[in-house]
C-alpha cells in the first residue's frame, strides 16, 4: 500500500474546508492514524486505512448507488417517458429509495431535469421550483414570467417531478389540480416528458375525490408506471451489503434467517444498519461481515429496548 488513497482524500478533505480531526471521524478513524499514515510512519494496518480513506471520499465525491430494482425501474421508466416524450409514473412508500434512483438517471442524462414538490401550495411556488431546475428562474420575477421561460427551456428534456404526493396530501385537492394541471401544461407546449414521482397516496389522489375526473387524465398519460413495494427484494439487500463490504455469501437457510431478521425494515433503514455495521468493524479493526450486522441490530435494539 503506498498511501496514495489515503493522500487524495485528504487533499479533497482540505478543499472542502474539513480539519484533520474532522475528515478522520468521517473515515471512521483516529485523528492521530490518519496523520500518521499521511506522513508515512503508520505501523498498523495500512490496507484498512487506505479502504476507509477511499470509502470517504466517494462519499465527498457524491453518494455512490447501489444497483437496485428500484434504479432499474425508475431508470427504465425515464428512459421510456424520455423517448416518447411522454408521461411516465413511479410510486411507492417512503424510504424505498425512488429519489435517489431518480437523481442517479439525471447524473446519467443531463437532459434530465429534477425537482421536489414545494411545501407552499401554488402554482406561482411550482413555477419557481422548476425554473431553477432548469436554470433560468427569474429573480423577483412572477408566475408569468417564469411559465415562459420554463417552456422555451424544457424542449427536448425530461422533467422529473418528485414528492407529487405532497400536491394531495399538504396542498389539498384544488391545489393538486392546478399544480398537476400546470405541469400537464409544461408537457403539452414544450413536447418534454414528464415522469411522476411519489408514494401510493399520488395515484389515489388522481384516481379519488371530486376532481378524480380532470386528474385521471394525466393518470390515464401514463405510458410507463411502475410501483414499488414496501419491502426491499433480498437481492437488493445483497446488493447493499456488497456495498458496505460484506463479500460473502449466505448460505440458503442463513439467508432466510436473515431475510426473517429484516422483515418489516424499509430499504433506507437496511442501508442504515449496514453504515453502523461498517462503524462497528472500522472502529473494531474487524472484518465486514454479516456478523458485524448482527452487531449493530443488537446494539440498536438493546437502545430501543432502554427507551
Amino acid at each position: 500500500m503506498n498511501g496514495e488513497s489515503v493522500a487524495r482524500y485528504w487533499g479533497e478533505a482540505q478543499r472542502r474546508g474539513l480539519s484533520l480531526r474532522a475528515a478522520a471521524r468521517a473515515a471512521g478513524l483516529d485523528g492521530s492514524v490518519l496523520c500518521r499514515a499521511l506522513k508515512g510512519n503508520w505501523a498498523g494496518d495500512m490496507g484498512r486505512v487506505e479502504a476507509a480513506c477511499q470509502r470517504a471520499l466517494d462519499a465527498l465525491a457524491g453518494p455512490a448507488v447501489i444497483a437496485t430494482s428500484v434504479v432499474a425501474g425508475c431508470r427504465a421508466v425515464c428512459a421510456a417517458a424520455y423517448a416518447a416524450r411522454e408521461v411516465g409514473m413511479v410510486w411507492g412508500p417512503t424510504q424505498c429509495g425512488k429519489t435517489t434512483a431518480l437523481e442517479q438517471c439525471c447524473r446519467e442524462n443531463e437532459a434530465y431535469r429534477m425537482f421536489r414538490f414545494p411545501a407552499t401550495a401554488g402554482t406561482g411556488a411550482l413555477a419557481e421550483e422548476v425554473a431553477q431546475a432548469y436554470g433560468v428562474l427569474a429573480a423577483g420575477a412572477g408566475f408569468r414570467e417564469n411559465r415562459r421561460r420554463i417552456m422555451e427551456a424544457a424542449r427536448d428534456t425530461l422533467l422529473i417531478a418528485d414528492e407529487v404526493h405532497e400536491a394531495f396530501t399538504a396542498h389539498g385537492h384544488g391545489a393538486a389540480v392546478r399544480e398537476i394541471e400546470f405541469l400537464r401544461e409544461i408537457h403539452d407546449r414544450s413536447g418534454c416528458g414528464v415522469v411522476l414521482c411519489g408514494t401510493d397516496a399520488m395515484p389515489r389522489g388522481m384516481n379519488g375525490g371530486q376532481f378524480a375526473p380532470v386528474l385521471r387524465q394525466t393518470l390515464e398519460r401514463g405510458l410507463v408506471r411502475k410501483a414499488f413495494g414496501g419491502r426491499p427484494a433480498w437481492r437488493d439487500v445483497v446488493a447493499a451489503a456488497k456495498h458496505h463490504g460484506i463479500g460473502e455469501t449466505l448460505p440458503e437457510d442463513y439467508a432466510k434467517a436473515w431475510q426473517a431478521k429484516l422483515k418489516g425494515m424499509s430499504f433506507g433503514a437496511v442501508c442504515r444498519l449496514l453504515r453502523s455495521a461498517r462503524h462497528l468493524a472500522d472502529k473494531r479493526r474487524m472484518d465486514m461481515n454479516w456478523d458485524r450486522v448482527a452487531d449493530a441490530l443488537r446494539t440498536l435494539d438493546q437502545f430501543a429496548a432502554a427507551e
